[in-house]
């Protein structure tokens, strides 16, 4: 049971470092389809904020679709770094699965993703 949790975890953070950046989406004047993954717990309300949607903490929600506390959502992005932060039943949190941490304005810390 240990290794299938180690074995689901590894897969997860290896899908979130990627953030399945599509390149192959033409449809959308040069931007790019983006997934992002939050783990947690089945039940939670989990949004995800960032600049590229004003930090706006209850316009894009992420769905458990497995009922297994595995949360996804999609983002049309063009090129260009973008931070973000998962806001998890209130509370922000970092993507524990993304190295990419820049120190924002207010002395706390944001994830960010390079889109290509």
């Amino acid at each position: 049971m240990a290794k299938e949790i180690k074995k689901a975890k590894d897969a997860v953070k290896n899908k979130a470092k990627k953030k399945e950046i599509d390149m192959t989406n033409s449809g959308n004047k040069g931007r790019r389809r983006v997934s992002f993954v939050y783990r947690g717990k089945p039940g939670e309300a989990v949004f995800l904020a960032g600049d590229f949607n004003a930090w706006d903490t209850a316009k894009k929600p992420m769905f458990d679709k497995d009922n297994n506390g595995i949360y996804t959502c999609m983002c049309l992005l063009r090129p260009g770094q973008y931070e973000y932060k998962f806001f998890v039943n209130g509370t922000w949190f970092l993507d524990s699965c993304c190295p990419n941490i820049n120190v924002n304005q207010f002395g706390s810390h944001n994830n960010f993703i390079e889109v290509k």
